[in-house]
């Protein structure tokens, strides 16, 4: 726990929201004290202190220490000036910003002691900042993972080591940005996101890929929608900030956004007759955004998997530069976190092949402390000049690269709920007596799913009479026929097919209907009223049914206070109207609890208060009767809410053992609300847009457990195996 303490402490300059939770914390301190996670550290020290990777030598740390010599704002500018090779720092001022510090720092202790060293080990180690800062930004994206697994996968991986700490290459800081901007935007911090997106892509501009796909996120999740111009506008203000004071330099523009590696985008391509040709990445790419853009629902680990698919496609159709391999590995890694079976032994022979290849045909180190020197490739020294051969083993790990994406698509793609159910919203109908508190778990709903993603038809808006007129007293809206439930069912399935409906509001206050007003279809669509579980065609055409029941005098006195309240009645009339009552609830409405997945039921802790302050307006202590399918998630829920919440349970069987019934009471905050959900719900951030409306007490617990129903749905369908 004290460990657990000063880790948090270290995270403390994050913003609040972008800080790591309780149990992210707990998962991050199982990192540090995990044997694989020291291996992986002390490897890497020791590759910063004793070998010189070849590209840093030449090219990165001279372009540093010449520009802290010249004291000049340009950099690029003084570089090429003092005839520097054109090839040394094609990146962007974030890179250079961030590698000066600790560069900057060894240089001076080089030059008081006249050494060579200090400066290459400040480099080093800041590549060792941003890399530890990925290993973090992938435990935050993923949540719930295996430790071990992930220091297997990232920390302790071959490709990791080698392309930071042996070949030398950058590419960590991009990549450490962009899983930080993930992060920001999974945790719906816009604006976070957009600075850090923006700065990833300042670093390098190769991290535009992920633009495009970060854009349809936002706007195929009507939630996240308005957030969409945020950030365009200010990504395109940070990039701005970054990139005009350099942009009409010649020498940026020559060593940054003209650099050969950029000419890598048409090396791939079909012959067209004598003079045409076919550029493969450009295709390729579109048809990638295409396809994300044909996904009508995108959860965030789809969102995240098709960013991966996106740099697959760069790296599977441009000629091999070992520093770009970086930029899936956050991908590759969230997806063996995320996926089940030997999917991992998809992975090992593509890294394996990469290493071997580059290993082969790039460049490497020197060990002077140790007397040896592998800066060179090695095909020359095994005399493997071959120009077949190397064809060969690259083909054979591009197809390995193929095999990698194929599996990534189909545990990404193929396998999420959301794709498969296209269109279709999830349809949810909430049947219960007047004052059972129907709307009041509607209204819960919708605030934090967002008003965007829910559609909401009230069998209060198809009585057939208004209040007024005679029949009202002969036949009471209780009775389903005093409504027009042909219309009600013909308006859910227009909802359902996406298409909106033009329906008057009941306005309990005046007893009138007003003007029409049309309503959309939405993700989820919530059928609120008397009757909805009524009609068996409507029922069928319905995804989840609840039922809300309480006890009598409870439900009379909630019908009292929001007739007094809500609807403006004076209280003889309130009192009139529950003195009109007649059978027809027990007849109509109380027996379509037989055909609920989710039965509530409320009750008063101790009745006779409902009696003795029957006029005063307060909430009762109640405890909550919940049936539902067994063998579900009632035991996770019922040791969560004991131990984290201190509630009294009782469980009970049915006979069948189809249902189990429940009874809860006790008291639960809001905030211990959210923390059950996020340990019962999966991927949670996908369904709540807004945190802050979990409530406390029963409503809170109703809430938790439609929301798991509704979780559950969307994921019921069967996944095919394709191990």
């Amino acid at each position: 726990m004290a460990f657990l303490s000063r880790s948090w402490q270290g995270y403390s300059y994050l913003p609040p929201r972008l800080s790591p939770g309780v149990q992210e914390m707990r998962l991050i301190a199982a990192l540090h004290c995990h044997r694989l996670f020291y291996a992986g550290l002390a490897f890497r020290l020791f590759l910063i202190l004793f070998a010189i990777p070849y590209i840093q030598n030449i090219w990165f740390i001279p372009f540093i220490t010449d520009s802290l010599q010249a004291h000049t704002f340009n950099p690029w500018n003084s570089h090429l000036s003092s005839g520097g090779d054109v090839m040394a720092f094609p990146y962007g001022v974030v890179m250079y910003l961030a590698y000066l510090p600790l560069t900057a720092l060894g240089w001076l202790v080089d030059q008081a002691l006249s050494t060579a060293w200090f400066a290459k080990v400040g480099f080093g180690l800041t590549s060792l900042f941003f890399d530890y800062g990925l290993l973090v930004g992938i435990a935050m994206l993923a949540r719930q993972y295996s430790p071990k697994l992930l220091l297997i996968s990232y920390w302790c991986s071959p490709l990791v080591i080698y392309i930071l700490y042996w070949h030398g290459q950058l590419d960590i800081l991009p990549v450490c940005l962009l899983a930080w901007g993930l992060v920001a935007l999974q945790r719906k911090l816009t604006i976070s996101a957009s600075v850090i997106l923006a700065f990833a892509i300042s670093a390098k501009f190769s991290m535009i890929t992920a633009l495009p796909f970060v854009c349809i996120y936002l706007y195929r999740n009507r939630r996240l929608r308005p957030e969409l111009i945020s950030l365009a506008c200010v990504t395109m203000l940070a990039l701005g900030m970054t990139y005009l004071p350099f942009i009409l330099s010649s020498s940026f523009q020559t060593m940054v956004l003209r650099t050969p590696e950029a000419a890598r985008i048409y090396a791939v391509f079909l012959v067209y007759g004598s003079e045409l040709k076919l550029f493969l990445l450009p295709i390729v790419y579109t048809l990638a955004l295409y396809l994300t853009w044909r996904l009508e629902r995108i959860t965030l680990d789809l969102f995240i998997i098709t960013i991966g698919l996106g740099f697959f496609a760069l790296l599977l159709l441009l000629p091999p530069a070992p520093g770009w391999f970086l930029w899936i590995m956050p991908f590759i890694v969230f997806y063996q976190l995320r996926s089940r079976g030997d999917y991992l032994l998809s992975v090992v022979p593509y890294l394996a092949l990469f290493i071997a290849y580059n290993l082969l045909y790039s460049y490497g180190a020197d060990l002077p402390w140790l007397g040896l020197s592998a800066n060179q490739p090695l095909f020359r020294s095994l005399g493997l000049v071959s120009p077949k051969f190397q064809s060969l083993v690259f083909t054979i790990m591009q197809a390995a690269g193929l095999l990698v994406c194929v599996r990534m698509y189909i545990y990404g793609i193929a396998r999420n709920s959301y794709y498969r159910k296209g269109r279709r919203p999830l349809m949810v109908g909430i049947a219960g007596d007047s004052g059972s508190g129907k709307d009041t778990l509607f209204s819960s709903l919708s605030h934090l799913l967002g008003p965007e993603t829910v559609s909401h038809i009230s069998g209060d808006d198809y009585h057939k009479l208004e209040r007024h007129p005679r029949m009202w007293s002969a036949k009471t809206h209780l009775n389903p026929r005093s409504n027009n439930l042909s219309r009600l069912t013909h308006d859910v399935f227009t909802l359902a097919e996406g298409k909106p409906i033009w329906q008057r509001h009941y306005d309990h206050r005046i007893g009138k209907f007003t003007s029409p007003n049309k309503i959309t279809g939405a993700d989820l669509v919530v059928v609120t009223g008397l009757h909805s579980l009524y009609i068996k065609r409507l029922r069928q055409r319905l995804d989840l049914k609840i039922y809300l029941d309480c006890d009598e005098d409870l439900r009379l006195f909630w019908k009292r206070q929001r007739d007094i309240q809500d609807r403006g009645h004076d209280p003889v009339h309130a009192s009139q109207q529950l003195e009109q009552r007649c059978s027809d609830s027990e007849l109509f409405i109380h027996r379509q609890a037989r055909y609920a997945d989710l039965i509530f039921k409320l009750s008063p802790v101790n009745p006779d208060s409902l009696l003795a302050r029957h006029a005063v307006m307060f909430t009762p202590r109640l405890k909550l009767f919940v049936t539902m399918a067994n063998g579900f998630f009632h035991e996770e829920l019922v040791r969560n809410l004991i131990a984290l919440c201190g509630m009294h349970i009782d469980v009970e069987q049915s006979s069948d053992l189809d249902f189990v019934d429940m009874c809860i009471e006790g008291d639960i905050y809001a905030e211990d609300t959210a923390q059950v959900a996020s340990l019962l719900v999966p991927n949670l951030e996908d369904l709540v847009l807004d945190s802050s409306g979990w409530h406390s007490g029963i409503t809170g617990v109703i809430q938790l457990i439609t929301l798991a129903h509704i979780s559950d749905l969307l994921r019921r369908e069967v996944e095919p195996n394709y191990a």
